[in-house]
């Protein structure tokens, strides 16, 4: 009934991993050691006042690390501006700016980029189950049919 090659195939499984952080994103230095520019970054006040950050990145042109932000909030606004600085590196990280840069993107009418979707984040009903193996595909499709006849009054059964 059974071929035995196919029995014997062996199981082919790809795993997509997270996209990963660039090296050197937490703190500035090689290898991600801290250097004298995160002590710098972080004891710096106008790296962390909100609004004055930003005028003041956009005139020197310095970004501090992700480790001088936390840092420096904790520092400067004890465990409130720790956590704000932490949720601040999650949505930079996950959107690619940081909440001023979304604000401002929804004042100048651009897109928002926390409000995109990506491909990782779209919810599987709204896109067709590629995904699924055949045999879970059809799994699901019996399911989902009889889940239907229920709720309309039907016996449930599935025939194939």
């Amino acid at each position: 009934m059974t071929d035995a090659n196919a029995v014997s195939a062996p199981l082919k499984l790809t795993i997509h991993p997270l996209p990963q952080a660039a090296q050197g994103t937490f703190l500035s230095g090689a290898g991600n050691a801290p250097t004298f520019k995160d002590l710098l970054d972080t004891i710096n006040p106008l790296e962390h006042i909100p609004i004055i950050s930003s005028i003041y990145q956009s005139i020197t042109g310095d970004t501090p690390s992700t480790g001088s932000r936390l840092a420096g909030g904790a520092l400067f606004g004890g465990p409130l501006g720790f956590a704000a600085s932490l949720f601040n590196a999650i949505l930079k990280s996950g959107t690619g700016a940081d909440l001023e840069g979304n604000v401002m993107a929804a004042i100048e009418g651009r897109p928002v980029p926390a409000l995109q979707t990506s491909q990782a984040t779209q919810v599987a009903s709204d896109s067709p189950l590629n995904y699924m193996s055949a045999n879970q595909r059809a799994s699901y499709d019996a399911y989902v049919s009889s889940s239907r006849a229920t709720q309309s009054g039907g016996t449930g059964s599935v025939t194939a």
